[in-house]
């Protein structure tokens, strides 16, 4: 996928074998943690949520424009010693507005919130009612 989307970056990774591994590597340890611990946490929660809102396939738009906006830094030098530098100090600095940037168009903040507040009201209104239910199975009326 990562040679299909972006060839130029693949370029980069076909000088050097060792660098595919440590690539792949880190593609693994996104995807399995969900960038917890990669990202800083506002931009993991934006994440989360584009995850629980629009599926799996998120997560791999992700990785993939996070690796698009790593490409030019990692062609200025392509010695595996700064794929490697790349790869761990890009991350923390990717804010939630410049990863939608460039995410994707059919992404957009405005429809977050308007589905962190959809999906809250459902969650509270959920809660409210096990919370009644278990009021009533603990204090039945006499």
């Amino acid at each position: 996928m990562v040679r299909e989307k972006l060839p130029k970056l693949c370029l980069i990774l076909d000088l050097n074998p060792e660098t595919h591994i440590i690539l792949a590597q880190k593609l693994f340890k996104w995807l399995m943690v969900l960038f917890v611990g990669e990202l800083p946490p506002e931009t993991e929660y934006l994440v989360w949520d584009l995850f629980m809102v629009k599926g799996s396939v998120v997560l791999f738009r992700v990785a993939l424009t996070i690796l698009y906006m790593m490409q030019e830094l990692m062609m200025q030098d392509d010695s595996l010693e700064n794929v490697m530098l790349v790869l761990q100090t890009f991350c923390p600095t990717v804010t939630s507005r410049v990863l939608l940037k460039n995410l994707s168009r059919d992404v957009d903040g405005d429809e977050i919130n308007q589905l962190r507040m959809i999906y809250r009201e459902q969650v509270i209104s959920g809660l409210q009612t096990e919370m009644s239910q278990v009021t009533k199975k603990l204090f039945p009326r006499v």
